[in-house]
Protein backbone atom coordinates (compact mmCIF):
# COMPACT_ATOMS: atom_id res chain seq x y z
CA UNK A 1 0.00 0.00 0.00
CA UNK A 2 1.24 3.29 -1.11
CA UNK A 3 -0.49 5.53 1.16
CA UNK A 4 0.33 9.36 0.73
CA UNK A 5 -1.37 12.75 2.27
CA UNK A 6 -1.71 15.75 -0.25
CA UNK A 7 -1.79 18.98 1.68
CA UNK A 8 -2.85 22.48 -0.25
CA UNK A 9 -1.73 25.64 1.72
CA UNK A 10 -3.48 29.39 1.33
CA UNK A 11 -1.45 32.43 0.57
CA UNK A 12 -1.59 33.10 4.35
CA UNK A 13 0.17 29.39 5.26
CA UNK A 14 -2.59 28.08 6.45
CA UNK A 15 -3.74 24.17 5.41
CA UNK A 16 -6.87 25.41 3.12
CA UNK A 17 -7.53 21.50 2.30
CA UNK A 18 -6.00 17.92 2.52
CA UNK A 19 -6.21 14.49 1.01
CA UNK A 20 -5.15 11.15 1.89
CA UNK A 21 -4.80 8.80 -1.11
CA UNK A 22 -4.43 4.93 -1.32
CA UNK A 23 -2.78 4.65 -4.62
CA UNK A 24 -5.29 6.53 -6.69
CA UNK A 25 -8.58 6.63 -4.36
CA UNK A 26 -9.61 8.92 -2.01
CA UNK A 27 -9.64 7.25 1.55
CA UNK A 28 -10.14 10.62 3.73
CA UNK A 29 -10.02 14.41 2.75
CA UNK A 30 -10.58 17.45 5.14
CA UNK A 31 -10.40 21.52 5.14
CA UNK A 32 -8.08 23.18 7.66
CA UNK A 33 -5.30 21.35 9.56
CA UNK A 34 -7.80 18.84 11.25
CA UNK A 35 -6.17 15.27 9.91
CA UNK A 36 -4.20 13.27 12.51
CA UNK A 37 -0.04 13.72 11.89
CA UNK A 38 1.02 10.53 10.57
CA UNK A 39 4.92 10.16 9.91
CA UNK A 40 3.79 7.09 8.27
CA UNK A 41 2.21 9.02 5.72
CA UNK A 42 4.54 9.95 3.04
CA UNK A 43 3.45 13.98 2.74
CA UNK A 44 3.24 16.31 -0.19
CA UNK A 45 2.76 20.08 -0.23
CA UNK A 46 1.14 22.01 -2.78
CA UNK A 47 1.31 25.82 -2.77
CA UNK A 48 -0.55 27.81 -4.90
CA UNK A 49 0.83 30.58 -7.35
CA UNK A 50 0.36 34.14 -5.71
CA UNK A 51 3.69 33.33 -3.82
CA UNK A 52 5.58 31.66 -6.79
CA UNK A 53 7.30 32.81 -10.00
CA UNK A 54 6.85 29.70 -12.87
CA UNK A 55 8.53 30.66 -16.19
CA UNK A 56 10.02 28.55 -18.93
CA UNK A 57 13.40 29.63 -19.65
CA UNK A 58 15.93 28.64 -22.32
CA UNK A 59 19.25 27.69 -21.67
CA UNK A 60 21.77 26.41 -24.78
CA UNK A 61 23.69 23.48 -24.27
CA UNK A 62 23.97 20.01 -24.01
CA UNK A 63 24.86 19.40 -20.14
CA UNK A 64 21.83 19.22 -17.63
CA UNK A 65 23.69 20.29 -14.45
CA UNK A 66 25.48 23.33 -16.03
CA UNK A 67 22.12 24.91 -17.22
CA UNK A 68 20.32 23.96 -14.17
CA UNK A 69 22.78 25.76 -12.37
CA UNK A 70 22.48 28.69 -15.29
CA UNK A 71 18.49 28.44 -14.74
CA UNK A 72 18.42 31.46 -11.49
CA UNK A 73 20.54 33.37 -13.68
CA UNK A 74 18.13 33.57 -16.48
CA UNK A 75 15.33 34.28 -14.29
CA UNK A 76 16.81 37.39 -12.64
CA UNK A 77 14.84 39.90 -15.00
CA UNK A 78 11.60 38.39 -13.91
CA UNK A 79 12.23 38.36 -10.00
CA UNK A 80 12.01 41.70 -8.35
CA UNK A 81 13.97 40.47 -5.35
CA UNK A 82 18.05 39.70 -5.53
CA UNK A 83 18.04 36.13 -6.92
CA UNK A 84 20.68 35.02 -4.02
CA UNK A 85 17.22 35.39 -1.37
CA UNK A 86 15.13 32.68 -3.93
CA UNK A 87 14.58 29.43 -3.71
CA UNK A 88 14.43 28.11 -7.14
CA UNK A 89 12.90 24.38 -8.61
CA UNK A 90 13.41 22.87 -11.66
CA UNK A 91 11.74 20.46 -14.15
CA UNK A 92 13.56 19.81 -17.76
CA UNK A 93 11.74 18.51 -20.60
CA UNK A 94 14.23 16.21 -22.48
CA UNK A 95 12.83 16.73 -25.54
CA UNK A 96 13.10 20.86 -25.39
CA UNK A 97 15.57 22.94 -24.29
CA UNK A 98 13.46 24.70 -22.42
CA UNK A 99 13.59 24.40 -18.49
CA UNK A 100 10.15 24.84 -16.07
CA UNK A 101 11.67 27.17 -13.18
CA UNK A 102 9.59 27.56 -10.09
CA UNK A 103 11.02 30.56 -7.59
CA UNK A 104 10.12 31.99 -4.51
CA UNK A 105 11.34 33.75 -1.72
CA UNK A 106 13.16 32.07 0.72
CA UNK A 107 11.54 33.88 3.46
CA UNK A 108 8.04 33.12 2.25
CA UNK A 109 9.29 29.57 1.89
CA UNK A 110 9.96 29.31 5.23
CA UNK A 111 7.21 30.40 6.62
CA UNK A 112 5.29 27.45 4.65
CA UNK A 113 7.77 25.12 6.21
CA UNK A 114 7.46 26.84 9.62
CA UNK A 115 3.56 26.84 10.01
CA UNK A 116 3.51 23.11 8.88
CA UNK A 117 6.20 22.34 11.46
CA UNK A 118 3.98 23.82 14.15
CA UNK A 119 1.36 21.50 12.83
CA UNK A 120 3.80 18.75 13.24
CA UNK A 121 4.18 18.30 9.25
CA UNK A 122 7.45 17.73 7.25
CA UNK A 123 6.79 17.32 3.95
CA UNK A 124 8.60 14.84 1.69
CA UNK A 125 7.78 17.16 -1.22
CA UNK A 126 6.63 20.79 -1.95
CA UNK A 127 5.57 21.25 -5.52
CA UNK A 128 3.45 24.35 -7.19
CA UNK A 129 -0.08 23.84 -7.92
CA UNK A 130 0.60 24.75 -11.55
CA UNK A 131 3.29 21.42 -11.57
CA UNK A 132 0.10 19.35 -11.58
CA UNK A 133 -1.57 19.36 -14.88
Amino acid sequence: MSEKRIIFMSRDKAVSRWYVLNENTITDTGDGSNFETSSELRTEVVLMGSDLLIKTVEIPGTNNKQRLKAAPFAMEEHVASDIDDMHFAYRTDRNSKGIQVVAIEHERFKRYLAALDDLGIVPDRVIAAAALD
